[in-house]
């Protein structure tokens, strides 16, 4: 259990790689990882949109929110791991 906790709430630590992933899937990821690649996209698609004031719908895992919201606050590493995203909760 604590290693799995460890896997899904730290920043950097990342679980053993699948030995197959689909194409263009990462084998395994840690958060940061995964943060870096959400916040391109962010940047890329979904910012240019929220300039052009659209309504933008953001659906996603928990952890991949955790990753967008601890950049887009500018939250410390040291305190991403005890970043909550509620499930079923919208975030304004």
């Amino acid at each position: 259990k604590a290693q799995v906790r460890e896997w899904r709430r730290s920043l950097r630590s990342r679980p053993p790689p699948l030995e197959e992933a689909p194409e263009g899937a990462p084998r395994t990821e840690s958060l940061a990882d995964c943060r870096e690649r959400v916040v391109s996209y962010f940047e890329d698609k979904v910012k240019p949109s929220l300039r052009r004031e659209t309504n933008v719908l953001l659906v996603a895992h928990s952890n991949t929110l955790r990753g967008l919201i601890s950049h887009l606050d500018e939250v410390p590493d040291d305190q991403v791991p005890s970043l909550h995203v509620p499930n079923s909760v919208p975030i304004l």
